[in-house]
């Protein structure tokens, strides 16, 4: 399941149910890809770099990843996503971490198991914080 949301988060892979016959029985929606300008506020927002703390990969190098994911419900904006290196965007997927927004900046969550403390690490280089502008849409 976790390299199907890999996948889902990157590549733009939608569901599809097939018949019998292999004819499409359901052709889900289109996943939620970040726009450009949100790719960029979150660059600016991680420095420019990966949001792993101490990765050095440019953030246009970066795949921009839902905190919770969009399958799940999880909203496509800067206030749910993060730019991770192909690397760390596997790691993410793959490993028991979680990532956490607070107050718009990314923190890594080691698993139970690894820290009982369950203490919030930031991630990055955020300087910045993202604030809810739903109130310019109106």
């Amino acid at each position: 399941l976790s390299t199907i949301e890999e996948l889902a988060c990157t590549d733009g892979i939608r569901p599809v149910l097939l018949g019998r016959s292999g004819e499409v029985l359901y052709l889900g929606p289109k996943p939620r890809l970040f726009s450009k300008s949100q790719r960029k506020s979150m660059s600016v927002r991680g420095g420019g770099f990966c949001d792993w703390t101490g990765c050095t990969t440019p953030s246009r190098q970066c795949d921009a990843h839902h905190v919770i994911p969009w399958s799940r419900g999880g909203k496509t904006d800067i206030n749910n996503g993060v730019l991770l290196c192909p690397e760390h965007h596997r790691q993410i997927h793959r490993s028991a971490f979680t990532i956490k927004m607070v107050n718009g900046k990314p923190f890594l969550l080691a698993p139970r198991w690894l820290d009982p403390t369950q203490t919030m690490r930031a991630l990055g280089k955020a300087r910045y914080t993202t604030r809810n502008t739903n109130h310019m849409n109106r």
